[in-house]
C-alpha cells in the first residue's frame, strides 16, 4: 500500500488490485472438495495470525472479505473496522459496526474483543464454506436473534448440516460430506465456535495447525486427549508397526478416558453460570419488547413527543409480565449462580459482568415499574438476591461488600414507600439485617 498527497495536496491511498472471487464463490465455482477448501482456508488463518502478531484485530471477517485468485491464493481485504490492540491488554472495545452473522458472542454483546474473537469468525466462515449453512439457523443476520442464539444454544455439529442446503456446491455428495466432517472436523469447528473465548483456539495459527493436523492424519487438539484417540491416530499412520506389537503390549491403556474431577467441576460450574446468563438475556429481550410497546403507544397518542418511561402508566398485564420475569430471574440466580459460587468460590470477570448485567436489567425494569406497588416489591426482592450473591457472608458470595451494599440500597429505596404493609415491612427488615451482616457499622 502507498500513502501520499497529490500535486493539489489531496491525500491518496493506493492498494493492490486483487482479481479474484469471494471465498465461498471460489469454492463453488471450482467445486472444491473438503481438502481443497481447507488448504485455501489455512492461508486465511495465517493472514489473520499475521495481523494478530502485529496487534491488529480485523473484527469483520466474512467470506466477502476474503478474495481468492485463480491460482488459489487467498487475500484478506477490507480493514474498515479493524483495530489496533491496546498495549495494556490483548483486547479492544468493539465498534457498533459489525456483520452479526459472523461476529463473536463478545462482539455482539459489546464486550472487549481480542484475537479469539477473530478465531470465532473464522470458525463461522469455515462452517459455512464446508456445509453451505451457518452455525445458527433462522437468525437472518438480526443482532437480537444472534445474541439470543449464541447465549442460549450451541451450534449443531457441521456434519449434521451436510446436504441441508440444496444450493451448496461441493465435490462430495451429502453422504460423503457427512462422513468427512464427522469426528475431527466437527470437533475443530465446534472448538473455534465455543461461546467462552478462553475455550477457543488461542490464535488463528493454532486453528491452522489443527486443520493441517487433520489433513496429515495427525491428532487434532480439539478432540479430547484420550489414549484411545491418540493411539488410533498413531495406528492408522504406522499400522504395520502396530500390527507387529499389538499382541505383546495390547495397546496399554486402550479404552482409558477418565476426566479429572476438577474438569468435571469446572464444567458443572460453567453450566450453572450459563443458565443464569441465558435467563438474563431472555429477561432483557422481554424488557426491550415491553419498552418498545410502551414507546409505540405513547408516540401514537402524543405525536412528536419523546416517551418518558417514568411518567407513563403501564397496563396491568404489562406489569404482571414484568413481575413474572423479575421473579424468574431472581429465582434462577438464587439457584444457579449461588450453587456455582458454592462449588467454585471466588470472583471472576465473567461473574462480575453477569451480576452487573442483571442489575442493569433491574434498573431498566424499575423505570417501567414506576409507582406500581407489586412491581416494586418484586424488584426489591431481586435486588436483595443480587446483593447476597455479591457479598452476604452467610451464603455463597463473591466477597464484594461494597457492591452488595449498593444493591441493598436500591432494594430499600424501592420498598420504603410501602413500609406500612406487613409483608413489605418484613422484607425491609430482611434487607436491613443483610446490610448489618455485610457492614455492621453501616
Amino acid at each position: 500500500n502507498v500513502v501520499g498527497n497529490n500535486k493539489d495536496s489531496l491525500p491518496y491511498f493506493v492498494m493492490d488490485y486483487v482479481e479474484g472471487s469471494h471465498l465461498d464463490a471460489f469454492c463453488a465455482q471450482t467445486r472444491a472438495n473438503v481438502e481443497a477448501r481447507l488448504r485455501v482456508f489455512i492461508q486465511v488463518c495465517h493472514a489473520v495470525e499475521y495481523l494478530h502478531r502485529n496487534r491488529v484485530i480485523h473484527r469483520d471477517l466474512k467470506p466477502s472479505n476474503i478474495l481468492v485468485t485463480k491460482n488459489g491464493t487467498a487475500k484478506l481485504v477490507d480493514f474498515g473496522i479493524a483495530k489496533v490492540m491496546s498495549s495494556a491488554g490483548d483486547s479492544t472495545r468493539t465498534a457498533p459496526l459489525m456483520t452479526p452473522g459472523y461476529a463473536s458472542p463478545e462482539q455482539l454483546l459489546g464486550e472487549p474483543v481480542g484475537p479469539r474473537g477473530d478465531v470465532y469468525s473464522l470458525g463461522v466462515i469455515l462452517y459455512e464454506v464446508l456445509t453451505g449453512s451457518k452455525p445458527y439457523a433462522n437468525t437472518d443476520g438480526n443482532i437480537q436473534r444472534m445474541i439470543a442464539a449464541v447465549t442460549t444454544s450451541e451450534p449443531a455439529p457441521p456434519s449434521t448440516q451436510a446436504g441441508t442446503n440444496p444450493a451448496h456446491v461441493s465435490a462430495e455428495n451429502p453422504e460423503q460430506l457427512k462422513r468427512r466432517l464427522t469426528g475431527d472436523l466437527d470437533n475443530v469447528l465446534l472448538m473455534a465456535l465455543r461461546r467462552e473465548p478462553s475455550r477457543r483456539y488461542a490464535t488463528a495459527g493454532d486453528l491452522a495447525s489443527d486443520l493441517q493436523n487433520y489433513l496429515e492424519g495427525r491428532p487434532v487438539m480439539a478432540r479430547r486427549d484420550a489414549i484411545t484417540y491418540r493411539a488410533g491416530k498413531f495406528a492408522r499412520r504406522h499400522w504395520m508397526a502396530v500390527a507387529g506389537s499389538v499382541v505383546a503390549v495390547g495397546l496399554l491403556g486402550w479404552g482409558i478416558n477418565q476426566r479429572s474431577e476438577r474438569v468435571k467441576l469446572e464444567e458443572r460450574v460453567r453450566q450453572l453460570e450459563n443458565t443464569a446468563r441465558r435467563e438474563t438475556v431472555r429477561a432483557q429481550a422481554r424488557q426491550a419488547a415491553i419498552q418498545e410497546e410502551i414507546n409505540q403507544e405513547f408516540r401514537a397518542a402524543n405525536p412528536g413527543k419523546t416517551p418518558d418511561l417514568s411518567q407513563i402508566q403501564g397496563t396491568r398485564e404489562m406489569y404482571q409480565q414484568q413481575i413474572e420475569d423479575v421473579q424468574q430471574m431472581g429465582q434462577v440466580f438464587r439457584d444457579s449462580l449461588s450453587e456455582a459460587i458454592r462449588l467454585l468460590p471466588g470472583m471472576t470477570a465473567e461473574r462480575n459482568q453477569l451480576l452487573t448485567q442483571a442489575a442493569s436489567y433491574l434498573d431498566g425494569a424499575a423505570q417501567v415499574a414506576g409507582r406500581d406497588p407489586a412491581s416494586r416489591v418484586a424488584l426489591g426482592q431481586a435486588y436483595l438476591v443480587l446483593g447476597d450473591l455479591r457479598g452476604y457472608p452467610q451464603a455463597p458470595n463473591l466477597n464484594d461488600r461494597t457492591g452488595a451494599l449498593a444493591l441493598y440500597e436500591r432494594a430499600r429505596g424501592l420498598l420504603e414507600s410501602q413500609a406500612g404493609d406487613p409483608g413489605v415491612g418484613r422484607l425491609i427488615g430482611q434487607v436491613e439485617s443483610h446490610v448489618q451482616a455485610v457492614h455492621p457499622a453501616h
